[in-house]
């Protein structure tokens, strides 16, 4: 059974394994010998069966329960209040084969159903892995690729031996490398990172980007802020659309929600150019005229 500090108790597992060696040596000295084999093999597999597939999900957390040590705005953190149950994190241990794989996968496509995109399995404590484990897994990937969701890799490069596995199942080429990481914190900063990606692209399609980071808003009131944003047109431009070129009318300023623009200017007697790139959340003007 599993002790609730996490350390599994052996004593079961001694007693079980003296039992089968007496019983089978019993039957034997009375005769019976391959009543005694049979006996002996159908019990051993039972018992490796039954030990392989108890605990392998030593713990489960959400995004809810659970956050990076990365220092967060107050903006960030209550998106992550809002949607971080979207983040699941399973910390596993033991051996993933047949079975313990299929209870692995069947919970990642629960989560999955019920809405969570980013599932974080830490394999740090995993001692072995099965090209059938190895197999459910990929397919699970497949899965919640289909459906817009991340898996990613936690304690893969701690466990030696569980990337090696890892790696001669093909899973290592299957995930895009971005998404290993040592250990859950780093792990789980990557899936915050784009889950507030998400979030601001979200806001920024429906129009309600709350100008957080935009250095023009940093003095507004919320009251100014949402008279400032209700002013505001939005314009989408392709790579390499000019948005607006020296000796235009200035009647305009544009904030960059997302990407990035370059502004290149001629240098005065020479051929080449001055370039800066500008990422969001920055403001371009481009002549701005203010009035009263």
């Amino acid at each position: 059974f599993q002790a609730e500090d996490g350390i599994r108790d052996t004593s079961v597992t001694g007693v079980q394994t003296c039992a089968l060696p007496i019983s089978v040596t019993a039957i034997a000295v009375s005769g019976e010998t391959a009543l005694a084999v049979g006996l002996g093999i159908l019990v051993s597999v039972a018992v490796f069966t039954q030990r392989m597939s108890r605990g392998v999900l030593r713990r489960e957390r959400t995004g809810l329960d659970l956050r990076s040590r990365c220092a967060r705005s107050a903006s960030d953190s209550v998106l992550l209040d809002q949607h971080g149950g979207k983040i699941l994190v399973m910390e596993l241990e033991g051996p993933l084969f047949f079975a313990s794989a299929e209870l692995v996968v069947n919970r990642i496509d629960a989560a999955s159903f019920e809405g969570a995109r980013y599932l974080i399995v830490d394999i740090a404590h995993v001692n072995e892995i099965d090209s059938t484990g190895a197999r459910l897994i990929a397919q699970a990937h497949q899965r919640l690729k289909v459906q817009n969701g991340y898996l990613v890799i936690a304690g893969a490069i701690a466990n030696a031996r569980a990337t090696t596995l890892l790696r001669d199942h093909g899973i290592l080429d299957l995930i895009s490398p971005e998404r290993y990481f040592p250990d859950t914190d780093r792990a789980l900063e990557w899936a915050e990172n784009h889950l507030l990606a998400q979030c601001r692209d979200a806001a920024i399609t429906d129009g309600n980007h709350s100008l957080d980071g935009v250095n023009l808003a940093a003095g507004f009131t919320d009251a100014e802020r949402a008279l400032f944003r209700d002013k505001l047109e939005r314009f989408d431009f392709q790579p390499g659309e000019v948005v607006c070129r020296q000796g235009d009318p200035g009647n305009a300023m544009f904030i960059i929600l997302k990407g990035t623009a370059s502004v290149r200017l001629p240098l005065q007697g020479r051929s080449e150019e001055h370039t800066s790139e500008l990422q969001s959340p920055m403001y371009l003007v481009c002549r701005l005229l203010l009035e009263k």
